[in-house]
């Protein structure tokens, strides 16, 4: 018996890191600063990582033996997502998501790594909301899935296996969440550069470049944020996927845009019932204008 426990240990070692329950904690400063960065509610985002979850790569991942690309993944039977230390952080003994700042300052790309998190935890949500119809609007949305986005994989991909479709479904889900927030963060960061204000490597502009946005908003740019173009487009229906990836292999969405954009309304709509993001550029603008933490950094940068 003692072998046998000495092989099963040898192998968990191997093929899985250690499991651990995300709890309470976990994902409350990754939560805060999306919250901070964006406006958006992330009460449902901490209600997820309470039911799901996480580990360390295993020794062979360390190695790049297996999942040697990824960053991150999750497994719907175990509902156990793994992540690269990039994304977690020790504090107090304990480990956490980490927040953007943090994962700006680990040197990696924090729009990647924060969009990375918000992709694994939607799959534990396809799973445990969408599936089930926790609510009319998870119901609806996995219909959409079910049936509008199923006959487009199809359609798309014919000889794709049954599982594999199957599974496309909740990447779908996914990668149109990921995509949501990495364009909202990058449309951040786009409006704090044309304010002078620098996220992605923490720094401000030179002051003749922050005396020049100044003039050219009648000083206005000195305390606000503005805008630069047509701000009013709906990120409903701006925001689509070009591609999505099962076990290896990809599928290109683009000649079924128009049917796929029914799905990503419905898609919208549910992300928009649980986390209520800005439904514009505009929006953002606005909040951005009316945070501390973004007032902050524009007193920082004037102040130069």
């Amino acid at each position: 018996m003692r072998g046998y426990f000495y092989l099963f240990t040898i192998l968990f070692c191997l093929f899985g890191g250690s499991v651990r329950a995300a709890g309470p904690g976990v994902a409350t400063d990754y939560s805060k600063s999306i919250s901070s960065h964006l406006g958006m509610r992330m009460g449902h985002f901490e209600d997820l990582a309470a039911i799901t979850s996480f580990s360390r790569p295993s020794v062979l991942q360390n190695l790049g033996i297996i999942n040697s690309n990824a960053s991150a993944s999750y497994n719907s039977m175990t509902n156990v997502i793994t992540f690269s230390d990039e994304a977690l952080i020790e504090d107090g003994g304990h480990l956490r998501l980490r927040t953007l700042s943090e994962i700006r300052k680990s040197g990696h790309s924090y729009k990647g790594f924060a969009g990375v998190i918000f992709h694994e935890f939607s799959h534990s949500e396809f799973e445990h909301f969408l599936k089930p119809g926790k609510t009319p609007v998870d119901a609806l949305a996995y219909e959409a899935l079910n049936t509008i986005a199923a006959s487009v994989i199809v359609k798309l991909k014919p000889n794709m296996g049954y599982f594999k479709r199957r599974v496309l479904l909740s990447e779908i889900f996914a990668y149109y969440r990921e995509e949501v927030l990495t364009t909202l963060l990058t449309d951040a960061e786009d409006v704090m550069f044309q304010a002078g204000v620098f996220y992605e490597s923490n720094k401000c502009a030179a002051k003749n470049f922050q005396n020049a946005v100044t003039q050219r908003h009648g000083g206005i740019a000195d305390k606000y944020f503005n805008e630069y173009r047509n701000e009013t487009l709906p990120y409903k229906e701006s925001i689509q996927l070009r591609f999505a990836f099962v076990n290896g292999e990809d599928i290109d969405f683009q000649p079924a845009k128009e049917e796929m954009k029914m799905v990503y309304n419905v898609l919208w709509d549910q992300l928009d019932f649980y986390f209520k993001p800005p439904k514009n550029r505009r929006e953002l603008i606005e909040f951005m204008n009316n945070s501390p933490y973004y007032k902050k950094m524009l007193t920082v940068c004037r102040g130069q």
